[in-house]
Parts: structure tokens; C-alpha cells; sequence
């Protein structure tokens, strides 16, 4: 497992989600009504969240906080949620970060932050230990301008990354001279030109040119919004594009982008096309969600839903799985009430999907009428399920012994100790049938017509 050392600002994220209820008597304004809120690890501490859904080894976080609510919620969030292995520093006179976001039928209405900037004391001696103990793979500079990373403190520890050897990934902002020697640098276009003084029409490839220049970095990336990422390696420059999305909320997106960075640039085998790929496409997704959307193992699967247990298995810590499993031949409105009622269980949905070969020894030789591909092409755009598994045996008796999910799901009046695979389960829930519909029923209607 890669262990990392993440350095720079940390913030409390507070979202705050609210429903227009009616005007106002005193104004004509919305009263809104609150349905939820919730606090989360911002800043330098959303890349600390990401990089520990990815599952990285040892993490160390150097960061500050003030002697006041907010900060003792980053650090009992820190402490007892991720197992990170805490390095902050409590400041007198420091007010620690807040960022207060609302929240409107999911669509971001205002935001209100809370912050006095103060100039954090040096913390370079206490991340050399750590190097002195511990094999690190990679550190982040997250810097957010607010104090934490000062000139000095940067300069000190890139100078640390290359006596020891380690990998540094810096995600910027506003002076590139504290940067100079890192390994890789994320700004987005609008850094970037700001940190260079070039102006917002410069072509991309002469941003690079001008980032290796003046920083000196084995890669420079910079990032283009919904025109997707860029990477230059001092003599090719590529380009991944984002696909359409809806975007709902754009926070967090970087710091996804830059924990990728530094999960994966930092090995001698990487091929920094395939990274590009994958970091275009998870922060794309990540701007359909509000609020800060946390990365999983599951983010690093292929797009397509189709996976060997072995792949879900593995990434099956923390998450509760729900199986259930059928041929679904005929797609109707009982196999929808059965898809809504594992998800309604929550978790992680697991169809097991029988082969052409078995739906054939088990409902005829004129069967499957839709075959393997197209019954996936259908089952994996119905969003109820995350992840489908196909078997060429008649029961999934070794996808269930293999996978052992939390919750075995069957549809019908089965009885518990019929049900084929029980053993392998945490518990077995009976979904109901709906009365007058089945693939059998819906073919036997088509050839009666």
C-alpha cells in the first residue's frame, strides 16, 4: 500500500440543505426550511478523504486548526473516522476555516465562509522524522493560500522530497517561486495564467513550456473544467476531454484530482496517459453530486458495470452488499420492483446474471430470446444496480460462496431454507411478486398475438 504525507490548509466543509417553503411576511423573500446538514473534511482534508478511499497505506496530515468547535470537529474526524495519523497544530489567534454551503433542490444557493488567515509556524522538522521512520511514496502540498504552506515551509519540504527521494505533487496557488523542484504541479488554466502572469489567451502548450521554466517539475498538469485535463511531460503535451454531464456542484472536483495525481504519478511504471483518463473521469463524475463527492476503490473499476466477483470482493471493505441474481430475459415491471427493493436495502447491488447456455437448460432451448449482450446492455443502464457478475452455472452457488454478501435477496414466496447459496449470506429478505407479470407470461402473450 502507497503511504502519502499531506501538507497545506485544512477547512471545515458545512453543507446545509434547504427546501423553498413559502414568502416571507416582512419581505419578499423565500423561507426556507431545513432538511439536513452535514459537516465534512475540506480543503487539504478532502484530498486526506480521497486518498483514504483509495485505499493508501499510512497517511500523515500537517495542517493547522484553532482552539475552537470547528477545529476539534476536523480533528475528531481526522482521528476517529480515518485513521489518518494526525499532525496538527492547534494556533492561538487562528480561527479555523469554515465553509458554509446551501443548498436548494441540490443546486448550490450561497455560500458563507468563516476564516482569519494567520501565518502558520514551520512544521518541516516534524515531516523529516517522518521520513527518517517511514517509507513515504508520495507528499501533497494542497496549499489554499491561508497560512499553513508560507514560502519557506514549501521550499523546505520539496527540498526534503528530493533528499529522500519522494515523490512531491502540488496542487498551487498564487506564487510559483515556493514550488520551484516539486514533481508534478495541478494548477487549473486560471492559476496557472495568474501564477505565470500570462494572459487567459495563451495556448496551453506554452503554459506548460512556461511551468517547466520557471518550476522545474517532471510533469506539469493543468486542469480545463468541463474542457477536461491536460498533462505536458516537458516534450509531449495530452489532453483528456470530459463527456457531457449535468453539473450540479463543482466542489472538490481538484483536490480529486490532484489525490489521483499523487496515488499514481509517483510510481517509475505509470503511464501518465491511462492516469489522465481516470482522473478526467471520476472528477467528471464528481460534479453530478453536491457537496464533496469521496472517492472508493469501486471509482477505479472499468466504466462498464460487468466485473468478476473477484474485483468486487476486493473492494468490498466498508460497503454492504446486496445480491440478488435471475435471467432476465424479458425486462418488466416485476424485475424494476425487485432492483428498487435491494437498493432500498442499501449498499452495493450485485446481480448475478445467468449465461445464454443456462437460461437455456433451465428454461428451454427457445430461450434466451434476448441474449447475454443485450440483456446487459439494458440491465446496465438501470441505475438501481451498481455492479452485475455472469454465470455459466445453473445456480450462483459459487458467485455467493465466493462473494458472501451482507444480504441475499429472492423474489417470490421462497422458503429461507430452499433458497440455493444461503449459507453464504448475512441474511435473506424475500422481495413480493407483482401479481400478473413474468418473462414467461410476456412471451406467451407476444406469440399468442
Amino acid at each position: 500500500m502507497e503511504n502519502f504525507i499531506v501538507c497545506g490548509d485544512i477547512m471545515l466543509d458545512h453543507n446545509v440543505f434547504v427546501e423553498a417553503e413559502k414568502l416571507a411576511n416582512e419581505a419578499p423573500i423565500p423561507v426556507f426550511g431545513l432538511q439536513k446538514e452535514e459537516f465534512t473534511l475540506g480543503g487539504c482534508g478532502n484530498v486526506v478523504k480521497n486518498l483514504r478511499g483509495l485505499g493508501c497505506g499510512s497517511l500523515h496530515l500537517f495542517s493547522a486548526i484553532g482552539d475552537d468547535e470547528a477545529g476539534r470537529r476536523i480533528s475528531d474526524a481526522l482521528v476517529k473516522r480515518l485513521g489518518v495519523v494526525s499532525h496538527l497544530c492547534v494556533v492561538d489567534g487562528y480561527r479555523t476555516c469554515v465553509k458554509r454551503r446551501y443548498f436548494c433542490d441540490n443546486k448550490i444557493v450561497f455560500r458563507c465562509d468563516t476564516e482569519v488567515g494567520l501565518v502558520v509556524p514551520s512544521f518541516a522538522e516534524e515531516v523529516e522524522a517522518v521520513l527518517k521512520t517511514e517509507s513515504i511514496d508520495c507528499i501533497i502540498l494542497s496549499d489554499y493560500n491561508k497560512g499553513v504552506l508560507t514560502a519557506q515551509v514549501c521550499e523546505d519540504i520539496i527540498r526534503l522530497g528530493t533528499v529522500y527521494g519522494v515523490f512531491t505533487c502540488v496542487d498551487p496557488k498564487q506564487d510559483y517561486t515556493k514550488y520551484k523542484g516539486c514533481s508534478l504541479i495541478k494548477p487549473n488554466k486560471k492559476e496557472a495564467c495568474a501564477l505565470l502572469q500570462l494572459e487567459a489567451k495563451t495556448p496551453l502548450i506554452e503554459l506548460h513550456k512556461r511551468m517547466f521554466e520557471l518550476v522545474g517539475p517532471k510533469y506539469s498538469v493543468i486542469t480545463l473544467a468541463e474542457e477536461g485535463i491536460t498533462l505536458y511531460d516537458g516534450a509531449t503535451m495530452i489532453q483528456e476531454r470530459t463527456g457531457a454531464r449535468k453539473i450540479i456542484d463543482v466542489t472538490g472536483a481538484g483536490d480529486i484530482v490532484c489525490a489521483i495525481l499523487g496515488y499514481f504519478m509517483h510510481s517509475p511504471a505509470v503511464v501518465p496517459s491511462k492516469v489522465l483518463q481516470l482522473a478526467t473521469r471520476i472528477a467528471t463524475k464528481s460534479v453530478e453530486f453536491p457537496g464533496t463527492y469521496t472517492l472508493t476503490r469501486g471509482d477505479l473499476l472499468p466504466l462498464s458495470k460487468v466485473v468478476e466477483v473477484s474485483a468486487i470482493r476486493n473492494l468490498k471493505s466498508g460497503s454492504r452488499i446486496v445480491f440478488t441474481n435471475g435471467c432476465f430475459d424479458f425486462l418488466h415491471s416485476g424485475h424494476i420492483h425487485l432492483f428498487k427493493f435491494c437498493k432500498a436495502l442499501g449498499g452495493t447491488v450485485v446481480l448475478g446474471l445467468n449465461s445464454d447456455d443456462s437460461v437455456s437448460r433451465l428454461k428451454g432451448s427457445t430461450r434466451p430470446v434476448n441474449l447475454l449482450q443485450t440483456r446487459l446492455d439494458v440491465l446496465e443502464a438501470i441505475h438501481y444496480i451498481d455492479w452485475i457478475v455472469v454465470f455459466e452455472e445453473d445456480t450462483p452457488l459459487r458467485v455467493l460462496e465466493e462473494l458472501r454478501p451482507d444480504v441475499l435477496v429472492k423474489g417470490g414466496d421462497y422458503a429461507a431454507e430452499t433458497i440455493v447459496g444461503k449459507e453464504f449470506a448475512g441474511e435473506i429478505r424475500i422481495c413480493s411478486f407483482m401479481e400478473g407479470v413474468s418473462s414467461t407470461a410476456t412471451i406467451k402473450k407476444i406469440k399468442e398475438s
